[in-house]
């Protein structure tokens, strides 16, 4: 099968999944959700075999590959039910269908690091990890629940993108989801604490974004080792410029 019949098909059939989404109620809003990340994975999966160099790797390697798509379509999911309907939903679901697009194929290609394409794929992957995680935080802390929900949920899913984040700097599996999982935890401790703040739910997204963007760049440069005072000042900086727009932006606070 060509490659833009393995990427048309799943997506194409998520996006008409997460439009059904959006019209119907729990349990069967859980029960679209859950067959549109089968059908992202499995179009993944799919894709991912078909690499010439794909053989190099176990199946354990192999399932990294589903967690970017797989948090992309449930983020989606959740993000726009946080809207009424209209422009923004159908906006909405078109960036879905072009982000998943783009995320399937870069995974494709960074299937080998030795790949002139590999650079690009994997600033691709990185981009929509954090656009995953803005969705999906924001989506949780907007729920308002108990902070034993919203902070667990959190951290696997700061877990999990930190994994896909990390799987680049080619650590030992260990390592990888030891920093992985101290990522997740880190973040899951912030929005325990960030609950009893009176912000909306789009703040407390970007302030968990900054959160999750800083500990994972320096562990990414740690795990390059690139990691100088240089660098800390610089991620550094980017979060309190990200807090100081924030806090005088009135938008943000409920």
């Amino acid at each position: 099968m060509p490659t833009y019949e393995r990427l048309f098909l799943p997506v194409s059939l998520a996006l008409v999944g997460l439009a059904f989404s959006l019209i119907v109620q729990p349990p069967w809003f859980w029960l679209v959700v859950a067959a549109v990340v089968a059908v992202v994975c499995i179009g993944t999966d799919s894709l991912v075999r078909a690499h010439p160099k794909h053989y190099l790797h176990d199946l354990s390697h192999s399932l990294l590959f589903w967690i970017l798509p797989a948090l992309v379509a449930l983020g989606a999911a959740l993000f726009l039910r946080l809207f009424g309907g209209g422009l923004p939903v159908v906006g909405g679901l078109a960036l879905a269908a072009v982000v998943l697009t783009l995320v399937m194929l870069a995974e494709y290609l960074s299937v080998d690091p030795r790949e002139p394409s590999f650079a690009v794929a994997r600033l691709a992957l990185n981009l929509a990890t954090y656009l995953a995680a803005f969705s999906l935080f924001t989506a949780i802390y907007a729920t308002k629940e108990r902070s034993l929900y919203t902070a667990t949920t959190i951290t696997l899913v700061s877990t999990l993108l930190a994994l896909e984040l990390y799987r680049s700097a080619e650590a030992p599996p260990r390592r990888t989801w030891l920093y992985a999982l101290v990522t997740g935890l880190m973040v899951g401790e912030v929005t325990w604490g960030l609950n009893y703040w009176p912000i909306g739910g789009l703040a407390g997204g970007v302030i968990l974004l900054l959160l999750f963007y800083g500990i994972s760049g320096l562990v990414q440069q740690y795990l390059f080792g690139r990691l100088t005072p240089r660098v800390v000042a610089e991620f550094g900086l980017v979060g309190a410029a990200g807090m100081l727009i924030l806090a005088n932006s009135n938008f943000w606070v409920r």
